[in-house]
């Protein structure tokens, strides 16, 4: 993925700087302004990617500059940034078309992974504007056709007319088909995904102003509901990965796997760390033409479920395999950690399977379906070799030339 702009717009300068250290480090390129006359400035001569946005700037409303930006930049993701606003200014931000927010104080990792992901969905709607551009202009040439042949073969009207009955019904069908992945994304983004902010956004305050009122007992029940939002708001997210994944037009490019194999160990640094895990990569890793968000996230987990399993095993390692076979790429995600009994290698692919041994609270049960369904997209298929207390080996393969998409 290219890195991009980005304007931070934040009313202490201190904050400023140190998102623009944090981001420049990471390969951004970065602008800051501590006011809304100042961000609105930065517009007239440039334009940005991401605009992480504070709610409170001395000289203008939050929501009236995320307007601005809409209009003057619309392709800008804005990520909501503030340890002030209400969850209603929150939510209203989210409306009017906020690609994410973040509560001040934020984890660096948080936020770089928030930045990513909007870069990933920039990328991914310029890719979709790009195929809708060719399929207009495919159709067009299509039209065209049809009338020099019409006008060369009059005799072959009456099946030139079935042929344009059969087009509109398939037009037809895609547009059926099309309104009903908005439909879905519409339900999930705003019938879902604002009640489960909202109930976040409510337990927390909940807990800050009211904590010591509700003693111990009340914490608790407070902090249960709390992960249970965050669970819902994953499998909201990966239920929306599920459904999405066939309908867009992927994105083919020349890609390192040894990249993309790095880039995923970094994000779970974190968690490798806490676990004392050692990471193993092979030099051999080739390049692949792929989808890049698709695969990174057919290793991110396949590799995050391996350091979730290896358990308390001594010297727990993780490692990455990769074989030439031909006219396949075959890759291996192993760890040595508590493993899988044969009887369950085939129900770990199946939605919302979750293996007892382990205890996960974080898991949505769809990481392997969507691992399965991804690579089934593009000619592959995964496997998994492991013996209960033996670790566990996930391996999956991938055509070396693009299949017929």
């Amino acid at each position: 993925m290219e890195h991009g702009k980005i304007l931070i717009v934040d009313d202490e300068p201190l904050m400023c700087d140190s998102l623009k250290i944090l981001l420049t480090r990471d390969g951004y390129e970065t602008r800051t302004s501590c006011t809304g006359r100042e961000a609105m400035d930065c517009f007239v001569t440039q334009h940005f990617d991401v605009v992480l946005l504070d709610m409170h700037i001395p000289d203008m409303n939050g929501l009236q500059l995320m307007d601005h930006i809409r209009k003057q930049c619309p392709e800008a993701f804005v990520v909501v940034i503030t340890g002030h606003a209400s969850v209603d200014s929150t939510v209203e931000s989210l409306r009017r078309g906020a690609f994410d927010y973040l509560r001040k104080p934020f984890e660096h990792e948080e936020l770089l992974k928030t930045v990513k992901n909007a870069m990933n969905q920039k990328a991914l709607e310029k890719s979709r504007q790009q195929a809708e551009e060719e399929l207009r202009k495919a159709h067009e040439g299509l039209e065209r056709r049809v009338e020099e042949r019409t006008r060369e073969l009059a005799e072959t009207n009456i099946q030139l007319r079935r042929e344009i009955e059969e087009r509109k019904r398939a037009e037809k069908e895609l547009q059926e088909m099309n309104d009903e992945v908005k439909d879905f994304v519409r339900a999930v983004s705003h019938d879902l995904k604002n009640p489960i902010i909202s109930v976040q956004g409510f337990s927390s305050r909940l807990l800050k102003h009211f904590g010591n009122e509700l003693g111990k007992n009340g914490r608790a029940y407070v902090d249960h509901i709390l992960a249970n939002a965050r669970r819902m708001e994953r499998l909201v997210s990966d239920l929306l990965t599920l459904s999405m994944i066939g309908r867009l037009v992927p994105d083919l490019q020349d890609v390192s796997c040894e990249e993309i194999v790095r880039e995923v160990f970094s994000s779970l640094e974190s968690r490798i760390n806490d676990k004392g895990v050692r990471v193993v990569i092979p030099e051999n890793l080739p390049r692949l033409f792929c989808d890049r968000i698709r695969i990174y996230q057919v290793f991110e987990n396949l590799i995050s479920n391996a350091i979730k399993f290896v358990g308390d095993v001594k010297d727990p390692r993780v490692e990455i395999g990769y074989r030439d076979e031909g006219i396949l790429h075959r890759f291996s995600v192993k760890d040595n950690g508590i493993g899988i009994a044969p009887e369950s290698h085939q129900a770990i692919f199946e939605k919302f399977c979750r293996l007892k041994e382990v205890k996960d609270e974080e898991g949505t049960g769809l990481g392997l379906p969507i691992v399965e369904k991804i690579l089934e997209r593009f000619g592959g298929e995964v496997w998994v070799d492991s013996e209960k207390g033996k670790g566990a080996a996930f391996h999956f393969t991938l055509p070396k030339t693009s299949v017929d998409l």
